[in-house]
C-alpha cells in the first residue's frame, strides 16, 4: 500500500506573494525596443530582454561603446591598429610622471576621432588598493554627448593592475 505525504503539495502565501512580485517586476518594463546587447555580458531578466540584457536608449548604447572603446588597446581590433586607448599599458607602468594627465590626454586624442559627438568635461583617477582582491584605479569620467538633453552623465571604468 502507498503512502502519500502532503509536505510538499502547495505554496505558502508569502512564496505565492513573492512569484506575483516578480512576474509585475518582469512584465512591468515597457514595450521599449532594445537595441543591442549590454557589455559586459550578463542575465537579462526583463520581458523584452532575450538572454542577456540590453540597451534600451541611444545613451546606454553610447556609454556602453564608449566605455568597452576605452578598455579596448589599440591594435587589438583586427584592421584598426588606432582603434582603442592605451590605457591599461599605461597603468601598469609603474610609477610614471603625470600619469592623470597623458591618461587624459589619451583619452581626449581617442574620443575625439572614434566618438565626436561626445564632449568630455572632466576626468578623475584614484587608486583603490584592496586587501582580499587584486588593486585597481578608478577612473571617473563627466561627459555630455551633443545632440542630446543629457548634460554631464558620469561613468565610472575600473582598471586592475599588475602590482
Amino acid at each position: 500500500m502507498s503512502t502519500f505525504k502532503f509536505k510538499n503539495t502547495g505554496l505558502k502565501i508569502s512564496d505565492y506573494y513573492r512569484r506575483e512580485d516578480s512576474k509585475e517586476k518582469i512584465n512591468s518594463n515597457d514595450n521599449r525596443i532594445p537595441l543591442s546587447v549590454k557589455l559586459p555580458l550578463e542575465k537579462g531578466y526583463r520581458n523584452n530582454e532575450t538572454l542577456f540584457k540590453m540597451n534600451f536608449s541611444i545613451e546606454e548604447q553610447i556609454e556602453n561603446d564608449l566605455k568597452v572603446f576605452l578598455m579596448t588597446r589599440k591594435g587589438e581590433k583586427i584592421g584598426f591598429p588606432n582603434f582603442g586607448t592605451n590605457l591599461i599599458d599605461l597603468y601598469n607602468l609603474g610609477h610614471v610622471e603625470n600619469l592623470e594627465e597623458r591618461a587624459m590626454e589619451e583619452i581626449e586624442s581617442a574620443v575625439s576621432t572614434y566618438f565626436p559627438s561626445v564632449n568630455l568635461n572632466n576626468f578623475k583617477s584614484e587608486f583603490k588598493e584592496t586587501y582580499n582582491e587584486e588593486s585597481f584605479y578608478e577612473l571617473t569620467i563627466e561627459y555630455n554627448i551633443s545632440g542630446f538633453n543629457i548634460l554631464n552623465s558620469e561613468m565610472i571604468v575600473k582598471i586592475k593592475t599588475s602590482r
